[in-house]
This record gives C-alpha cells, structure tokens and sequence, in this order.
C-alpha cells in the first residue's frame, strides 16, 4: 500500500539465521526484502535501543521517526503518520 506513493520498507534481523527468518516469513508473509545483519555490527550504528525497532528516514537519510517495539503496519492510522513525514519534503 505505501510503495506506490514513494515509500519503502525494509526490515533488519539482528542474529537470526536464513532459517528462522524463512520460518517466520511463511507464517507471516510479507512483501518487503529483509537484510540479515548476523553478527549486529551493522545494526550497531543505530541508536537502536530494543527490538523490534522502527526508523522512518526522509530521503537525505536522516531519521524523521523512530518507535521502539511491534507495530501494525497495515494500520491506516499508523500509515497516515508515515506519510505525514513526507509531506514537508515534497514542498
């Protein structure tokens, strides 16, 4: 729902092997890629603070949201939030 307006979505796994995250992925499908970051160290250069951990970046790459723990991402209330970020940049 949010690719078609200029917004992209990526998780991070912190620690996990290709198999738990298959695992999950067939239980819970979803349509956006995953990076694997085994060993955190990349991870580790952002002020992540608990997992899960969400950072919304503007497209200069600067953080613009951050929420610590589970969301709904199909949630229009929480979708409407997202693209109320990007609205100061399109002007």
């Amino acid at each position: 729902r949010i690719e078609k307006q200029g917004i992209a979505m990526v998780a991070i796994n912190v620690g996990e092997d290709e198999d738990t995250i298959f695992s999950f992925t067939g239980d819970y499908p979803i349509d956006f890629p995953i990076w694997m970051d085994r060993e955190g160290d990349k991870v580790a250069a952002w002020p992540v603070r608990g997992l899960p951990t969400t950072f919304v970046l503007d497209t200069e790459g600067r953080i613009v949201y951050r929420a610590i723990g589970g969301r709904e991402w199909d949630d229009d209330s929480l979708l409407d939030k997202v693209r109320a970020l990007r609205k100061p940049h399109e002007q």
